[in-house]
């Protein structure tokens, strides 16, 4: 059973992950914010707010012209008023209704007397203006201060532009994302590839890239882990089973084999036949247990390898004329290039006979005509050994090297051979470092290509 940890959950990670790419991006407008720049930010003032604050501005100037001396008792005047402070700028000789409190600056209103009305930001105030009023000769600009209105934090987001701040989070939630998508993909994709590994038959392969996190990737990685020591250990399990039985079946069989000989010796006329179709069928089953326990050997990296230099015309020629002879048996031919002259270090029984397994499968299979190609690139040899037959199906042919894996149909067990020809010439092949696969042809039949590097 997977143990849960809600503290180290995805979800959780997930969570953080997406508060912390918001609070970036709000420090991140707030530090590019225009007031870090400077003493004011303006926001130009527009449709209905525009034209009442110059409808008031015009009455403002009006009442003041009659009465210059008026614009320190305008709280008998509710409606201009309104809760706020109004301040004429003059060059001279600025006025205030009323005193603002000392924290507040207004100086930085002087410039921008000439710019169109406004919403104007401060640290300390919000204001409205500039309005140009005259009061008998002097020239004024109207501003009304609401000091109560300093920017906030939502106000300080507010006046950033909006590019800037599309810009922002675009940049640091990609920055974020990114991050935090690779500690997710990476795993991933290095789970994927042992998983790749383990469908190829290497069983040993581990994910070793998140086995120590406690998030549901962690718990994946040591699940998967521990499926592959289970297949691992089956596989283990599974040829040790059949090299034990291979060694056990050998003492029975050789005694079955004494008893026939003396019991041929001793049988009339009528008893040979059987006796003798005895001694067939249990030379049979001792080849058999020979190729198991050379599959075996092989598959445990058990059988000895005896590298000699061999030149190719010398291992492939007498394989070549054994195979054309099987081949005219069956009525068949055997098609084979020029053999490059080249020098090659391997086991040559070994090769030999992997060869020669791969050749008479194509034979068997065939229904005319088997080619052998060979060529050399970038130092190794490539052997091709194709037939014309029906072919096998695409997702059955990773399983040809699997031992007693039979195809319904093409390759029944009445066919002939004992299911391991082609699991040993894969075991062999590999021995030499060299690798086998199988294709299909385009107009059907099987290839066989053979990589075998030059030097093992």
């Amino acid at each position: 059973m997977i143990n849960y940890h809600p503290k180290s959950s995805l979800f959780i990670s997930t969570f953080c992950w997406f508060w912390l790419i918001v609070l970036l991006a709000l420090l991140a407008i707030i530090l590019v914010n225009p007031l870090n720049f400077a003493q004011i930010y303006g926001k130009p003032l527009e449709g209905t707010e525009k034209q009442n604050f110059i409808r008031y501005s015009e009455t403002l100037t009006r009442v003041l012209d009659r009465d210059p001396d008026a614009f320190g008792r305008l709280e008998g005047q509710p409606r201009l008023i309104r809760n706020k402070y109004l301040y004429l700028y003059h060059p001279d000789l600025p006025k205030l209704n009323r005193p603002v409190p000392s924290h507040i600056d207004l100086s930085s209103l002087a410039k921008i007397t000439e710019a169109e009305p406004q919403h104007i930001f401060s640290v300390h105030f919000h204001a409205i203006g500039p309005s140009q009023i005259q009061i008998k000769n002097d020239t004024y600009w109207l501003f009304e201060i609401h000091p109560e209105s300093g920017l906030n934090l939502s106000g300080r987001i507010a006046i950033v532009p909006t590019w800037i701040k599309l810009l922002i989070v675009l940049l640091i939630s990609s920055v974020l994302t990114f991050v935090f998508t690779r500690g997710l993909i990476n795993p991933v994709i290095s789970l994927r590839n042992c998983a790749r590994q383990i469908a190829q038959g290497k069983f040993d392969v581990r994910h070793e890239g998140a086995k120590n996190r406690q998030d549901e990737i962690g718990q994946l990685s040591r699940e998967f882990n521990n499926m592959a020591a289970k297949l691992e250990a089956m596989e283990t399990s599974q040829k040790r089973l059949l090299r034990d039985i291979s060694h056990e079946l050998r003492s029975p069989l050789m005694r079955l084999n004494t008893a026939n000989v003396i019991a041929q010796e001793r049988a009339n006329h009528d008893v040979s036949p059987y006796l003798n179709r005895i001694e067939q069928e249990s030379s049979k089953l001792e080849m058999m247990i020979s190729e198991l326990l050379t599959l075996s050997r092989l598959e445990s990296q058990q059988q000895p390898i005896e590298i000699e230099p061999i030149e190719l015309t010398e291992l492939l020629i007498p394989i070549i004329a054994d195979a054309t002879f099987h081949a005219e048996a069956c009525d068949k031919t055997l098609i084979c290039n020029h053999i490059p002259a080249l020098s090659l270090e391997l086991d040559k029984a070994l090769m030999r006979r992997a060869i020669d397994n791969l050749l008479r499968n194509a034979i068997k299979y065939a229904y005319k005509q088997v080619t052998l190609s060979l060529k050399l690139t970038n130092n190794a040899l490539t052997i091709s050994i194709g037939d014309d037959g029906q072919g096998v199906d695409e997702s059955k042919l990773t399983r040809l090297v699997e031992p007693f894996y039979r195809i319904a149909d093409s390759r029944e067990r009445d066919s002939g051979g004992y299911g391991v020809g082609l699991a040993i010439a894969n075991g062999a092949i590999k021995a030499h470092g060299g690798e086998l696969h199988f294709r299909n042809t385009r107009t059907g039949g099987l290839i066989a290509t053979v990589l075998i590097p030059q030097s093992v």
